[in-house]
């Protein structure tokens, strides 16, 4: 008797702790201060104009390295590399398709800048042998392009990015 009393009384407590910390059933509660969310983006590149595949060149037309990588803020050329505002990087593979598709999960928030970097010559950690050849919602008269909004557990669709290796944008002012 005092061992069926034992085993429902463990079972009741299991219950009640499992349903007074669970908000919203099996899915985490969200708070905007939740710095753990996480969120996922998807979307599609396109490539027009590649530049030749010479990985010994200097010129800025060589194709050495493809990243598509994610801001908090907008960089400059000499902050291109700067763990302070760079939130995630993407090695885009393989080179010389017409399109390529991606999809990535990252913490959910508001990211200023999204493009696709080539890099074209020398050290792959100088910021200078690098440049922005598509920007996500970019253009010649807006290089910043648009904001990515990564909401927590949700899909963004559609972070599309074409790029043109003979008419890259300049790195955003």
């Amino acid at each position: 008797m005092m061992q069926r009393w034992l085993f429902w009384m463990s079972v009741s407590a299991a219950i009640i702790v499992c349903f007074s910390s669970c908000g919203q059933g099996l899915e985490p509660e969200y708070r905007a201060t939740d710095t753990q969310a996480r969120g996922r983006f998807r979307g599609t590149i396109t490539f027009r104009n590649f530049p030749p595949p010479v990985p010994d060149s200097t010129r800025p037309d060589s194709l050495r390295e493809l990243l598509l990588v994610v801001y908090r803020t907008a960089p400059s050329p000499e902050t291109f590399f700067d763990l302070n505002t760079l939130a995630d990087t993407i090695f885009l593979r393989p080179f010389y398709v017409p399109l390529l598709r991606y999809e990535r999960e990252i913490a959910a928030g508001i990211y200023e800048y999204v493009a696709v970097a080539q890099h074209f010559r020398g050290f792959v950690l100088n910021p200078n042998d690098w440049r922005p050849v598509g920007v996500y919602g970019g253009s010649r008269d807006n290089p910043r392009g648009k904001p990515l909004i990564v909401r927590p557990n949700a899909l963004t669709d559609s972070v599309d990015i074409a790029v043109d290796f003979w008419n890259p944008l300049p790195f955003p002012r």
